[in-house]
């Protein structure tokens, strides 16, 4: 990154926005930048594609999302499209689809290092998720299909991390627990997964729920993310998103927020891309409260209140 100063006379938000611009830029616009837990901050002057460079992340989180961002090429959740990626202001417009909206958000897995009974409590959580999509009756089919999600469908070929997918590579059926070894997991004891699944599984749940969606999709997510959020792949973008629709009775576009990155399976080799429809056009508004300011004069009566919009403009099929 070129050598920037950071103008210290401006509102903080400001410079981090300026800074993560230039970092984009840099870049070539690489949505890997995008990956991650410090985005779609509740701060009311803060763009929610930008991240807020004040929120303090655990060390173990951190490398979990630097191996996340490494692994990402594994995936081409865009279907190889590549679209415009523009940066106007506060406005960041850019072109993607809809592919599923969240349906139950399960636990949050802070981290495996966690007592025992912590973790059994989380995993039955999911377990009980992922048995209302496949079947409670189909044991192994829930057990192969929850052991895949929730390592997304990722672990380390053994290759050094300067190979061409930094050392990751799409797991095989032989790489999953055996059913004494998920058994014994689900009670509880993580160590008894081998090394290269247990670190994939750490690497792709830390600091993440497990929920499922309405097209019957298992995934990983961040806990900011609700039921009714809606799961979006960007174009030249390897990882999906989640947006969060805003109401307005004063506009008639179709108003989002930014909220993070997510896991969805099927992603990691077109599987749900394909499958989704021609999209629209709809605008990623940023804002601290839920009314909806539409004049100078009505933000002028509230300093707690800032509106910025990120466009997404819709392709069709070709």
């Amino acid at each position: 990154m070129k050598s920037y100063r950071p103008n210290y006379s401006a509102k903080l938000t400001d410079a981090y926005t300026e800074v993560f611009k230039l970092m984009l830029q840099e870049t070539g616009n690489d949505y890997r930048y995008m990956i991650g837990p410090a985005f779609g901050s509740d701060h009311s002057n803060l763009p929610s594609w930008v991240p807020d460079f004040s929120v303090t992340i655990p060390l173990v989180e951190i490398e979990a999302v630097i191996r996340r961002i490494s692994s990402s090429t594994l995936c081409v959740a865009s279907g190889k499209k590549f679209g415009e990626f523009q940066i106007h202001g506060p406005e960041l417009s850019v072109s993607g689809r809809c592919l599923d909206t969240v349906s139950i958000v399960g636990s949050l897995l802070p981290t495996v290092n966690i007592p025992a009974e912590s973790l059994k409590s989380i995993l039955m959580n999911w377990k009980s998720l992922c048995e209302s999509i496949v079947g409670a009756c189909r044991e192994v089919s829930a057990r192969m299909a929850l052991s895949r999600v929730i390592c997304a469908s990722k672990i380390a070929d053994g290759v050094s991390l300067y190979g061409r997918h930094h050392g990751w590579r799409q797991i095989k059926t032989s790489d999953l627990p055996s059913m004494e070894e998920w058994n014994q997991f689900l009670s509880g004891d993580v160590w008894t997964l081998q090394e290269e699944y247990r670190r994939a599984f750490e690497i792709a749940s830390t600091g993440r729920c497990f929920y499922v969606t309405r097209n019957g999709k298992m995934s990983l997510c961040y806990p900011q993310v609700k039921t009714g959020d809606q799961v979006w792949v960007l174009n030249n973008s390897n990882s999906p998103s989640v947006l969060r629709k805003v109401d307005s009775e004063s506009s008639n576009a179709r108003l989002y927020r930014f909220i993070r990155d997510c896991y969805l399976d099927g992603t990691i080799d077109e599987e749900v891309v394909k499958e989704t429809k021609e999209g629209s056009c709809i605008t990623l508004l940023i804002m601290n409260m839920g009314n909806l300011y539409t004049t100078d004069s009505e933000l002028a009566k509230s300093d707690q209140t800032y509106i910025y919009s990120l466009t997404l403009l819709m392709p069709h099929d070709s």
